[in-house]
Protein backbone atom coordinates (compact mmCIF):
# COMPACT_ATOMS: atom_id res chain seq x y z
CA UNK A 1 0.00 0.00 0.00
CA UNK A 2 1.34 3.46 -0.93
CA UNK A 3 1.90 6.33 1.51
CA UNK A 4 -1.01 8.15 -0.13
CA UNK A 5 -3.36 5.23 0.47
CA UNK A 6 -2.18 4.95 4.08
CA UNK A 7 -2.83 8.64 4.72
CA UNK A 8 -6.22 8.55 3.01
CA UNK A 9 -7.22 5.62 5.22
CA UNK A 10 -6.37 7.37 8.49
CA UNK A 11 -9.23 7.37 10.99
CA UNK A 12 -10.54 10.83 11.94
CA UNK A 13 -8.75 10.61 15.32
CA UNK A 14 -5.38 10.63 13.50
CA UNK A 15 -6.22 13.72 11.46
CA UNK A 16 -5.90 17.43 12.02
CA UNK A 17 -8.15 20.12 10.50
CA UNK A 18 -6.48 23.52 9.99
CA UNK A 19 -8.11 26.57 8.42
CA UNK A 20 -6.30 28.16 5.48
CA UNK A 21 -5.19 31.77 6.07
CA UNK A 22 -3.83 32.49 2.58
CA UNK A 23 -4.40 30.58 -0.69
CA UNK A 24 -1.89 27.76 -1.09
CA UNK A 25 -1.54 24.92 -3.59
CA UNK A 26 -1.32 21.24 -2.72
CA UNK A 27 2.19 21.17 -4.21
CA UNK A 28 3.47 24.11 -2.13
CA UNK A 29 1.83 22.95 1.10
CA UNK A 30 3.10 19.37 0.73
CA UNK A 31 6.64 20.66 0.03
CA UNK A 32 6.59 22.85 3.15
CA UNK A 33 5.36 19.95 5.27
CA UNK A 34 7.64 17.29 3.82
CA UNK A 35 4.73 15.26 2.43
CA UNK A 36 4.19 13.82 -1.04
CA UNK A 37 1.75 15.90 -3.07
CA UNK A 38 -0.33 12.83 -3.93
CA UNK A 39 -0.52 11.85 -0.26
CA UNK A 40 -1.84 15.25 0.78
CA UNK A 41 -4.25 15.32 -2.19
CA UNK A 42 -5.63 11.86 -1.29
CA UNK A 43 -6.10 12.86 2.33
CA UNK A 44 -8.19 15.86 1.27
CA UNK A 45 -9.92 14.04 -1.63
CA UNK A 46 -8.71 16.63 -4.14
CA UNK A 47 -6.42 16.61 -7.17
CA UNK A 48 -2.70 17.40 -6.95
CA UNK A 49 -3.33 20.63 -8.88
CA UNK A 50 -5.89 21.83 -6.31
CA UNK A 51 -5.40 25.21 -4.62
CA UNK A 52 -6.84 25.69 -1.14
CA UNK A 53 -8.58 29.05 -0.71
CA UNK A 54 -8.72 31.33 2.34
CA UNK A 55 -11.23 30.06 4.87
CA UNK A 56 -11.18 26.44 3.66
CA UNK A 57 -10.18 23.58 5.94
CA UNK A 58 -7.18 21.45 5.04
CA UNK A 59 -6.77 17.96 6.51
CA UNK A 60 -3.31 16.94 7.75
CA UNK A 61 -1.90 13.90 9.54
CA UNK A 62 -2.05 14.45 13.29
CA UNK A 63 1.73 14.18 13.61
CA UNK A 64 2.11 17.29 11.44
CA UNK A 65 0.64 19.61 14.08
CA UNK A 66 3.98 21.25 14.92
CA UNK A 67 4.93 21.66 11.26
CA UNK A 68 1.56 23.32 10.58
CA UNK A 69 2.32 26.03 13.14
CA UNK A 70 5.34 27.16 11.10
CA UNK A 71 3.48 27.63 7.81
CA UNK A 72 2.32 31.18 7.13
CA UNK A 73 -0.55 30.14 4.83
CA UNK A 74 -2.21 28.19 7.66
CA UNK A 75 -4.02 29.72 10.62
CA UNK A 76 -2.54 27.95 13.64
CA UNK A 77 -5.11 29.66 15.89
CA UNK A 78 -7.92 27.72 14.18
CA UNK A 79 -7.01 24.04 14.54
CA UNK A 80 -9.47 21.20 15.17
CA UNK A 81 -9.06 17.59 16.22
CA UNK A 82 -12.53 16.73 14.92
CA UNK A 83 -14.15 17.49 11.53
CA UNK A 84 -15.75 20.94 11.30
CA UNK A 85 -19.51 20.77 11.01
CA UNK A 86 -20.85 21.59 7.55
CA UNK A 87 -22.60 24.91 7.06
CA UNK A 88 -25.72 25.43 5.00
CA UNK A 89 -25.18 25.37 1.24
CA UNK A 90 -25.21 28.67 -0.64
CA UNK A 91 -28.51 29.85 -2.16
CA UNK A 92 -29.39 28.27 -5.48
CA UNK A 93 -28.63 30.59 -8.39
CA UNK A 94 -31.51 30.96 -10.84
CA UNK A 95 -29.80 33.30 -13.31
CA UNK A 96 -26.32 33.71 -14.73
CA UNK A 97 -24.56 35.74 -17.36
CA UNK A 98 -22.40 34.98 -20.38
CA UNK A 99 -18.80 36.19 -20.02
CA UNK A 100 -16.46 37.28 -22.81
CA UNK A 101 -14.97 34.23 -24.52
CA UNK A 102 -17.35 31.76 -22.81
CA UNK A 103 -18.15 28.39 -24.34
CA UNK A 104 -21.20 26.28 -23.43
CA UNK A 105 -18.95 23.94 -21.46
CA UNK A 106 -17.42 26.79 -19.47
CA UNK A 107 -20.85 28.20 -18.61
CA UNK A 108 -22.18 24.79 -17.57
CA UNK A 109 -19.16 24.06 -15.38
CA UNK A 110 -19.24 27.51 -13.76
CA UNK A 111 -22.86 27.14 -12.69
CA UNK A 112 -22.87 23.39 -12.01
CA UNK A 113 -25.29 22.25 -14.72
CA UNK A 114 -24.89 20.13 -17.84
CA UNK A 115 -24.70 21.55 -21.36
CA UNK A 116 -27.96 19.76 -22.24
CA UNK A 117 -29.74 21.44 -19.32
CA UNK A 118 -28.24 24.81 -20.26
CA UNK A 119 -29.69 24.51 -23.77
CA UNK A 120 -33.02 23.17 -22.49
CA UNK A 121 -33.41 26.02 -19.97
CA UNK A 122 -32.48 28.61 -22.65
CA UNK A 123 -34.14 27.56 -25.94
CA UNK A 124 -33.49 30.96 -27.56
CA UNK A 125 -29.77 31.00 -26.75
CA UNK A 126 -27.57 31.33 -29.84
CA UNK A 127 -25.06 28.59 -29.04
CA UNK A 128 -23.03 29.34 -32.15
CA UNK A 129 -22.33 32.92 -31.03
CA UNK A 130 -22.50 33.64 -27.33
CA UNK A 131 -22.76 37.36 -26.61
CA UNK A 132 -21.08 38.60 -23.43
CA UNK A 133 -23.59 40.03 -20.97
CA UNK A 134 -26.48 37.82 -22.13
CA UNK A 135 -28.57 36.69 -19.15
CA UNK A 136 -29.19 32.96 -18.96
CA UNK A 137 -31.52 30.77 -16.88
CA UNK A 138 -30.01 28.12 -14.63
CA UNK A 139 -33.24 26.40 -13.60
CA UNK A 140 -36.37 25.29 -15.39
CA UNK A 141 -39.36 27.59 -14.88
CA UNK A 142 -41.77 24.72 -14.26
CA UNK A 143 -41.45 22.90 -10.92
CA UNK A 144 -38.93 20.09 -11.42
CA UNK A 145 -36.41 18.26 -9.30
CA UNK A 146 -33.50 20.66 -8.81
CA UNK A 147 -30.99 17.96 -9.60
CA UNK A 148 -28.10 19.91 -11.07
CA UNK A 149 -28.37 23.18 -9.19
CA UNK A 150 -28.22 21.97 -5.61
CA UNK A 151 -25.71 23.85 -3.50
CA UNK A 152 -22.43 21.93 -3.84
CA UNK A 153 -19.58 22.89 -1.56
CA UNK A 154 -16.02 22.10 -2.74
CA UNK A 155 -14.62 22.38 0.79
CA UNK A 156 -16.44 19.29 2.05
CA UNK A 157 -15.91 15.63 1.44
CA UNK A 158 -16.79 14.69 -2.09
CA UNK A 159 -15.84 18.07 -3.54
CA UNK A 160 -17.43 19.87 -6.40
CA UNK A 161 -19.00 17.73 -9.09
CA UNK A 162 -22.03 17.75 -11.33
CA UNK A 163 -24.20 14.95 -12.69
CA UNK A 164 -22.92 13.32 -15.86
CA UNK A 165 -24.52 14.52 -19.07
CA UNK A 166 -27.87 12.80 -19.57
CA UNK A 167 -29.00 10.97 -22.68
CA UNK A 168 -30.96 13.26 -25.00
CA UNK A 169 -33.55 10.54 -25.55
CA UNK A 170 -36.24 9.46 -23.12
CA UNK A 171 -35.38 10.06 -19.44
CA UNK A 172 -34.41 6.98 -17.49
CA UNK A 173 -37.31 5.55 -15.49
CA UNK A 174 -36.91 4.46 -11.87
CA UNK A 175 -36.97 0.73 -11.37
CA UNK A 176 -39.45 -0.73 -8.89
CA UNK A 177 -39.75 -3.70 -6.59
CA UNK A 178 -42.53 -6.13 -7.29
CA UNK A 179 -45.00 -4.55 -4.91
CA UNK A 180 -44.46 -0.93 -6.03
CA UNK A 181 -41.75 -0.14 -3.49
CA UNK A 182 -39.73 2.86 -4.64
CA UNK A 183 -36.64 4.56 -3.27
CA UNK A 184 -36.48 6.96 -0.32
CA UNK A 185 -33.67 9.25 0.81
CA UNK A 186 -31.33 7.29 3.11
CA UNK A 187 -30.52 10.18 5.47
CA UNK A 188 -30.94 13.89 6.14
CA UNK A 189 -28.32 16.62 5.86
CA UNK A 190 -26.54 18.91 3.41
CA UNK A 191 -26.16 17.66 -0.17
CA UNK A 192 -22.42 18.14 -0.75
CA UNK A 193 -21.54 16.27 -3.95
CA UNK A 194 -23.30 14.80 -6.96
CA UNK A 195 -22.74 11.91 -9.32
CA UNK A 196 -20.30 12.54 -12.17
CA UNK A 197 -16.74 13.16 -13.25
CA UNK A 198 -14.45 15.19 -10.99
CA UNK A 199 -10.68 15.59 -10.97
CA UNK A 200 -10.31 13.06 -13.76
CA UNK A 201 -12.16 10.22 -12.06
CA UNK A 202 -15.74 9.14 -11.62
CA UNK A 203 -17.67 9.89 -8.43
CA UNK A 204 -20.20 7.06 -8.61
CA UNK A 205 -22.66 8.21 -5.98
CA UNK A 206 -23.90 11.23 -4.05
CA UNK A 207 -22.72 12.63 -0.72
CA UNK A 208 -24.85 13.98 2.14
CA UNK A 209 -23.18 15.53 5.19
CA UNK A 210 -24.46 15.81 8.76
CA UNK A 211 -23.27 15.15 12.30
CA UNK A 212 -21.62 11.90 13.36
CA UNK A 213 -24.34 9.51 14.53
CA UNK A 214 -27.05 10.72 12.14
CA UNK A 215 -29.23 7.68 11.28
CA UNK A 216 -28.66 6.00 7.91
CA UNK A 217 -31.77 4.19 6.66
CA UNK A 218 -32.37 1.51 4.05
CA UNK A 219 -33.46 3.37 0.93
CA UNK A 220 -35.38 0.29 -0.13
CA UNK A 221 -36.39 -3.10 1.27
CA UNK A 222 -33.66 -5.69 0.80
CA UNK A 223 -31.13 -8.13 2.24
CA UNK A 224 -27.78 -7.16 3.76
CA UNK A 225 -25.06 -8.73 1.60
CA UNK A 226 -22.16 -6.89 3.25
CA UNK A 227 -21.72 -5.11 6.58
CA UNK A 228 -18.17 -4.43 7.68
CA UNK A 229 -14.89 -2.67 6.95
CA UNK A 230 -14.07 -1.87 3.33
CA UNK A 231 -10.34 -1.40 2.66
CA UNK A 232 -10.97 0.37 -0.65
CA UNK A 233 -11.72 3.74 0.99
CA UNK A 234 -15.39 3.32 1.96
CA UNK A 235 -14.62 2.65 5.63
CA UNK A 236 -17.51 0.95 7.43
CA UNK A 237 -19.82 -0.06 4.59
CA UNK A 238 -23.30 -1.58 4.27
CA UNK A 239 -24.47 -3.08 0.97
CA UNK A 240 -28.09 -4.11 0.40
CA UNK A 241 -29.44 -6.29 -2.39
CA UNK A 242 -33.03 -5.64 -3.39
CA UNK A 243 -35.70 -8.00 -4.79
CA UNK A 244 -35.04 -7.01 -8.43
CA UNK A 245 -31.30 -7.68 -8.10
CA UNK A 246 -30.28 -4.03 -7.71
CA UNK A 247 -27.92 -2.99 -4.92
CA UNK A 248 -27.43 0.10 -2.77
CA UNK A 249 -24.21 1.07 -0.96
CA UNK A 250 -23.89 3.16 2.22
CA UNK A 251 -20.31 4.21 3.04
CA UNK A 252 -18.15 5.98 5.68
CA UNK A 253 -20.35 4.97 8.63
CA UNK A 254 -19.29 5.30 12.26
CA UNK A 255 -21.35 2.31 13.42
CA UNK A 256 -23.06 -0.61 11.71
CA UNK A 257 -26.52 -1.61 12.93
CA UNK A 258 -27.11 -4.69 10.75
CA UNK A 259 -25.31 -7.92 9.84
CA UNK A 260 -24.82 -9.79 6.57
CA UNK A 261 -27.80 -12.01 5.73
CA UNK A 262 -30.29 -9.87 7.61
CA UNK A 263 -33.52 -8.83 5.86
CA UNK A 264 -34.39 -5.15 6.34
CA UNK A 265 -37.43 -3.15 5.39
CA UNK A 266 -37.32 0.25 3.76
CA UNK A 267 -36.64 2.94 6.39
CA UNK A 268 -34.85 0.61 8.81
CA UNK A 269 -31.80 2.22 10.46
CA UNK A 270 -28.85 0.21 9.13
CA UNK A 271 -25.93 2.41 10.24
CA UNK A 272 -24.92 5.70 11.82
CA UNK A 273 -23.16 8.44 9.86
CA UNK A 274 -19.42 8.79 10.29
CA UNK A 275 -16.16 9.71 8.62
CA UNK A 276 -14.37 6.38 8.28
CA UNK A 277 -12.25 5.39 5.30
CA UNK A 278 -11.28 7.99 2.71
CA UNK A 279 -13.34 10.85 4.11
CA UNK A 280 -12.65 14.45 5.15
CA UNK A 281 -15.73 14.86 7.32
CA UNK A 282 -18.88 13.07 8.52
CA UNK A 283 -21.10 12.23 5.55
CA UNK A 284 -22.88 9.42 3.74
CA UNK A 285 -21.68 8.29 0.32
CA UNK A 286 -24.66 6.58 -1.34
CA UNK A 287 -24.66 4.51 -4.54
CA UNK A 288 -27.29 2.63 -6.56
CA UNK A 289 -26.35 -0.27 -8.87
CA UNK A 290 -29.10 -1.76 -11.11
CA UNK A 291 -29.12 -5.54 -11.43
CA UNK A 292 -26.00 -6.66 -13.28
CA UNK A 293 -24.94 -3.08 -14.00
CA UNK A 294 -22.55 -0.43 -12.75
CA UNK A 295 -23.42 2.56 -10.59
CA UNK A 296 -26.03 5.02 -11.85
CA UNK A 297 -27.02 8.51 -10.71
CA UNK A 298 -29.10 8.02 -7.51
CA UNK A 299 -30.94 11.31 -8.13
CA UNK A 300 -32.63 9.63 -11.10
CA UNK A 301 -34.44 7.31 -8.66
CA UNK A 302 -34.83 9.28 -5.45
CA UNK A 303 -37.96 11.40 -4.91
CA UNK A 304 -37.70 15.22 -4.91
CA UNK A 305 -36.65 16.51 -1.51
CA UNK A 306 -39.03 18.82 0.35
Amino acid sequence: MSDGELLAGLPSTDRLWVRVRQPVSVADLSRQMGLQSQSLANLNDVGTSHRFQSGEWVVLPNQQSQAAQRIASLDNTDVRRTPPLPSAPPPVQTKGVVRLGDSLLQIAQRYGITMQELVRFNPGLDTARLVAGTEIKLVQSAPVRQRAVLGLRPSTSGGLSWPDQPNLGQPQQPFHDHGAHTWIWPTSGVFTSGYGWRWGRMHRGIDMANNVGTPIKAARTGRVVFSGWNSGGFGYLVTLQHPDGSRSLYAHNSRLMVSAGQEVRQGTVIALMGSTGNSTGPHLHFEIHPAGGSAVNPLTFLPPRA
